[in-house]
């Protein structure tokens, strides 16, 4: 699953992003986020990390993250 969600402003793709990792069913999950607010590319992954969720986020452009969380079952998972 992939959101994208630049040109939203802190909170609005930390919310959404919470709601769509508290939806989903499945313990195998990959959610990739795309933002361009540097308070959000912050707050994600310490928000999902609450929930489980492992992150990795990656520089992809001039003021540009791509965060990728990882649900709890794949915490051997290697993002390179």
């Amino acid at each position: 699953m992939d959101l994208d969600l630049r040109g939203e402003e802190c909170p609005v793709p930390t919310i959404k992003t919470m709601e769509k990792l508290k939806r989903l069913d499945s313990e195998n999950e990959i959610v990739t986020v795309v933002v361009d607010d540097a308070a959000c590319a912050e707050e994600i992954p310490y928000q999902a990390n609450r929930l489980g969720y492992i992150s990795e986020t990656t520089v992809t452009g001039v003021s540009e993250w791509t965060i990728t969380l990882i649900s709890g079952n794949h915490r051997e998972t290697n993002l390179d």
